[in-house]
């Protein structure tokens, strides 16, 4: 996981960046708008240490907007042109420096961005740009082809904050949970990123339950079911089915709070599951 800085009147202080670099070491990216003969452009650097970034920001910081993003390399290799932001064109360059019309900053996983990225290359027969690839440079690659509109019809896995930092300010879009700081924004509230930033409150979640309407009974809500799913899954069985495996599976505790983190964790695990049975029901009908 990785974590954005949208920086608008007032930029994070040095401690804070530090404490970003400590949980997302592996390449920070920065980008910021400048008029270039007369073309107004966003102009971007990555794969840059916190030195580098805090003496750029001491000596003459970018104008305001701009965007910093920490990675921490959970797809695809550590490697300096994968760190964010990635152009939004067909092409998708890794250059570490430059200037383009729309960039692309990105936290979050994307599991079937590989299979969702040859379906993409089959149907509309682009040619696939060269160089290491992440979930976060298929998005970019999306959103260069579709444009913005594309998220209307693909979540890229639900669980997402993408900002699509343009030279136009009226095209400069952003998605998911964000949370507010004074003077800016950040991508991650979770506790395990950024210490003490924002930590985001854990729920309980199996007293999450609906009064069942007419009954005067207690229903299962949804988080319930996405629990009993969760442990369905990760004990290979299937949700309403019985089977002995799942009978003699340890239930879920149900007396300890689930984090964000954990229930992260969860979509994942369903999303893999959903895919897996997605494709058997194909392989059957073929």
């Amino acid at each position: 996981m990785c974590i954005i800085f949208h920086v608008k009147e007032a930029r994070p202080d040095d401690n804070m960046l530090q404490r970003a670099q400590e949980r997302n070491s592996d390449g920070i990216g920065l980008a910021w708008r400048e008029t270039i003969k007369g073309e107004r452009l966003v102009r971007w650097e990555k794969g840059l240490t916190v030195d580098y970034l805090l003496e750029k920001l001491h000596k003459k910081e970018p104008p305001k907007p701009y965007v910093i993003h920490f990675r921490k390399a959970s797809v695809g290799a550590t490697d300096p042109r994968l760190c964010h932001p990635f152009v939004v064109t067909p092409r998708t360059p890794l250059d570490l420096k430059g200037t383009a019309k729309t960039v692309l900053f990105h936290n979050g996983h994307w599991n079937s961005w590989r299979f969702d990225l040859k379906r993409l290359i089959m149907e509309r027969r682009k040619e696939i740009p060269t160089g290491p690839w992440t979930d976060s440079r298929a998005i970019a690659f999306f959103f260069a082809v579709y444009g913005p509109g594309v998220t209307a019809f693909e979540d890229f896995g639900g669980d997402q904050r993408l900002l699509l930092f343009s030279a136009d300010e009226n095209k400069t879009f952003r998605w998911g949970s964000w949370s507010a700081r004074e003077g800016f924004d950040h991508s991650n509230p979770s506790k395990d990123w950024m210490g003490a930033i924002n930590i985001a409150p854990e729920v309980d979640l199996w007293k999450q339950e609906e009064e069942t309407e007419g009954k005067g009974k207690k229903a299962k809500g949804g988080t319930q079911f996405l629990l009993e799913a969760a442990k369905a899954v990760m004990t290979g069985a299937r949700v309403g089915k019985k089977s002995k495996k799942n009978e003699e599976s340890t239930p879920l505790d149900s007396s300890r709070f689930w984090s964000n983190d954990e229930l992260r964790q969860v979509l994942i695990e369903l999303r893999q599951f959903a895919f897996k049975e997605y494709t058997l029901c194909r392989q059957k009908a073929a």
